[in-house]
């Protein structure tokens, strides 16, 4: 959830001032955006950060006990 988040901020943040710099200089009609990139990063960089949590994240942390009367 954390990781899709950050992605979407991201790319928007970084989208934004894209679009506003060729719009301000004129070059809208040349500006080619890559959106089908851009939601596969999306989708890819979760998705990514969320198997490598699940492969290298133990299933049972180790049970500690203490002692009566400690």
């Amino acid at each position: 959830m954390t990781g899709g988040i950050g992605t979407l901020l991201g790319s928007v943040a970084g989208t934004i001032p894209a679009l506003l710099l060729v719009t301000a200089t004129g070059m809208a009609r040349t500006a080619v955006v890559p959106w089908l990139q851009l939601a596969a990063l999306l989708v890819a960089v979760p998705l990514t950060g969320a198997v490598l949590a699940w492969l290298f994240t133990r299933a049972k942390l180790p049970v500690s006990r203490r002692e009566v009367g400690t």
